[in-house]
């Protein structure tokens, strides 16, 4: 994890530092902060390798130190452990299909298949197959029916993951 952004709540100052069990952040108010107060908000990137059994942020440590109307107090938390909702990068296919017949040899790896058709087929309907149930395909590129001319036709089908990274399938569709 990257912390990316850190937003202070009203009457707050803060500063981070990197130590070698992670980042130290440390907050101050002066003056005026009274009742129910938000310090921070803080975006955090998480690494493309991340699944969400791995990516969690603990908050150790805290110890608040404050002054109220029968002098200084200091308050420790208990630390919190809070796992995050990591999207999904896979925007891989798992097979296509025209006409209900399986593309031979498909791989997720490869992105541009050549297929033949007989003259005699005027369309085509093409129905891919995402690897993760969080991929989606973009609107107009997915599971439909094409209009197929003769000679030389090219069809993309573009898979588009939970985190929005996009992959494009190239079908170069031949009528003969």
């Amino acid at each position: 994890l990257t912390l990316t952004k850190m937003e202070l709540g009203t009457g707050w100052t803060g500063e981070t530092k990197s130590v070698p069990t992670g980042n130290t952040i440390t907050f101050n108010s002066e003056a005026g902060v009274t009742g129910n107060t938000v310090v921070a908000t803080m975006v955090f990137k998480v690494n493309s390798s991340a699944t969400s059994n791995t990516a969690y942020i603990t908050l150790s440590g805290a110890t608040f130190n404050y002054k109220d109307g029968e002098g200084s107090a200091m308050k420790s938390l208990s630390p919190v452990t809070k796992n995050l909702k990591v999207k999904s990068s896979d925007n891989s296919l798992t097979g296509i299909k025209i006409n209900g017949k399986s593309i031979e040899e498909f791989s997720s790896d490869i992105l541009e298949y050549n297929v033949n058709v007989e003259s005699s087929v005027e369309t085509v309907k093409i129905q891919a197959t995402t690897h993760s149930s969080k991929a989606t395909f973009k609107a107009g590129f997915g599971n439909r029916e094409v209009p197929i001319n003769y000679g030389g036709n090219v069809v993309t089908i573009v898979v588009v993951s939970e985190r929005e990274n996009k992959k494009t399938y190239t079908l170069n569709i031949a009528r003969e």
